[in-house]
């Protein structure tokens, strides 16, 4: 339908054929404009040795967020997500719902502007998919971020978003 391309020419992995990509207004080929963007890849991206606590420090760093900062915005979250357990444990430990839920966190932990999640439930037990989404609409409601959620499944889009887009062949349809 388009949606990887979409993303793709958003955070200017590749360049559209015509026409242009803002972000918030601006071009998102402007410095500093995608470091205000927060991305959640359908794939887990995250390094296998490193602990939870150090991998989630680590993409703040990244992002230019101070270690104190940091753990304070992960504070909160790190108790919704079930995760101070897990802190000291290496990724590869962990399952693949709980990766999901630390790999949620390294996605706003800057508290970007906007948020894009691609497939961000797929591959997890319903509970757990139940809890991610509820987890997710409470920060949607905290966070003033734009967010994208990209699904297969409209109705979690319709439970998670306030608009609905339908793309196919890479238009937009509704």
């Amino acid at each position: 339908a388009g949606k990887t391309t979409t993303i793709r020419m958003l955070l200017n992995i590749i360049a559209p054929d015509e026409g242009s990509v803002l972000i918030n207004g601006i071009p998102h080929t402007q410095k500093g404009v995608l470091d205000r963007v927060g991305y959640l890849p359908e794939e887990r991206g995250l390094y296998r040795k490193m602990t939870v606590i150090d991998q989630l420090l680590f993409f703040a760093a990244i992002k230019s967020v101070e270690k104190k900062t940091a753990l304070s915005r992960l504070e909160k979250w790190i108790d919704v997500m079930d995760l101070r357990p897990w802190l000291g444990k290496k990724t590869e430990e962990l399952s693949k719902g709980m990766q999901q839920k630390v790999q949620f966190l390294g996605t706003i932990i800057h508290d970007p502007e906007v948020l894009i999640l691609d497939e961000p439930f797929s591959g997890l037990d319903i509970q757990l998919r139940e809890r991610l989404q509820e987890g997710t609409l409470e920060l949607l409601r905290e966070t003033r971020a734009t967010s994208m959620i990209v699904t297969h499944h409209p109705e979690e889009a319709m439970r998670l978003g306030d608009r609905v887009a339908v793309m196919r062949a890479g238009r937009l349809v509704q």
